[in-house]
């Protein structure tokens, strides 16, 4: 099931590819950019492959579609930086997997089953300024040991085959209401970093999920509890689950690169947004000058209110709003410093200890 594909192998129709700053391993193009950290150019590499493409959830909407939400999603926060509203000029497709297992499970099994049954008693309720005695029904669940054996193939448990899966599964959402086809589009497909043996424990948990539903479904019991299983494992077979991605990314502020995620199939959007101090200048600059003005002709209107009282009315209200608008000024500067705090300072979608398993060079 390992297999390393050597330096311009096509695998899927794709090269065997890694990134130069995050370690991403990918089947995709030479010199593309890398859409985990947005940084990084896809070089040439020897891979590991565990497992292959077998099915992969279709995009549902097109890039112009896919932009559209994205610029819509850039636009809800505070005075965004020009290079995040024009992300979706750059938006790239790729493809982010999940394993799928199948398996053979011949096990024994104990368990706790429970089925409903009715109760009919009575209650003593006051009414009409007399006890009255009414009929009532209680549900119970009585609860039942039972034990088998189970000899069946499971097929297509999906688990994470990122370490990052945390991160992916606010991109993709619920993974579980897709319609997985066979593979045809021709985007990039990250590899997986975690190898199947990382990843089995979530697997059998999930497939012992699926032997408790199969052991309540045959004792058509409508609960279920405490299942245990003495199960061995046959014909393990590996393979992955494509989900559809849109990726663009952009320089904030400071230099730092940021990626805007859109989900294939929903039109999701994720990803940091900066704000633009550029923009918060600029109409703090405007606020203040328009105080400076009102506070100039405030003054101006003093020298004749000497003589003329009323106009000194004139005057103290020209001060109020002239520094009402030196005082407004501050409020861009401040908003768009609270919103550039409250970025996240690590890329969750970056695996933490270097390069991904799949990378071999």
């Amino acid at each position: 099931m390992t297999a390393i594909v050597q330096e311009g192998e096509r695998r899927a129709g794709r090269l065997p590819v890694g990134c130069s700053h995050c370690g991403s391993a990918w089947l995709g193009e030479v010199d593309a950019t890398c859409l985990v950290c947005g940084t990084g150019r896809l070089e040439p590499r020897s891979v590991r492959m565990e497992g292959e493409p077998e099915l992969a959830v279709p995009f549902a909407i097109d890039a112009a579609e896919a932009a559209k939400r994205l610029r819509a999603y850039v636009d809800q926060h505070v005075m965004p930086v020009g290079e995040a509203e024009r992300a979706g000029e750059r938006l790239q497709a790729h493809f982010v997997p999940a394993w799928l297992v199948d398996a053979r499970v011949i096990t024994t099994w104990e368990a706790e089953v429970g089925f409903d049954y009715e109760v009919e008693s009575t209650v003593e309720k006051y009414q009409g300024n007399r006890w009255v005695t009414v009929p009532t029904k209680d549900r119970r669940i009585r609860w039942e040991p039972r034990a088998g054996t189970l000899d069946r193939w499971y097929d297509n448990e999906d688990v994470p085959a990122m370490s990052t899966w945390k991160a992916w599964r606010e991109v993709v959402r619920d993974p579980s209401q897709r319609g997985p086809l066979k593979l045809r589009d021709d985007a990039p497909i990250l590899l997986p970093d975690l190898t199947p043996e990382d990843a089995w424990p979530s697997a059998e948990v999930g497939l012992k999920k699926r032997i408790g539903l199969d052991v309540q479904r045959a004792t058509q019991a409508q609960h279920f509890r405490e299942l245990y299983v003495a199960a061995q494992w046959e014909g393990l077979h590996w393979s992955w689950l494509l989900f559809p991605v849109y990726a663009a990314s952009y320089t904030d502020p400071t230099g730092r690169v940021r990626v805007l995620r859109v989900d294939g199939v929903s039109g999701e959007v994720t990803g940091a947004v900066a704000a633009s101090p550029s923009r918060a200048r600029f109409r703090a600059m405007l606020w203040a000058s328009l105080g400076l003005v009102t506070l100039g002709l405030a003054a101006i209107v003093a020298l004749p209110g000497i003589i003329f009282w009323p106009l000194l009315l004139l005057t103290a209200f020209g001060g109020v709003v002239g520094f009402l608008f030196l005082g407004v000024a501050v409020i861009p500067l401040l908003r768009v410093r609270g919103a550039n705090a409250a970025l996240p300072a690590e890329d969750p979608f970056i695996p933490r200890g270097g390069p991904s398993s799949g990378s071999t060079s």
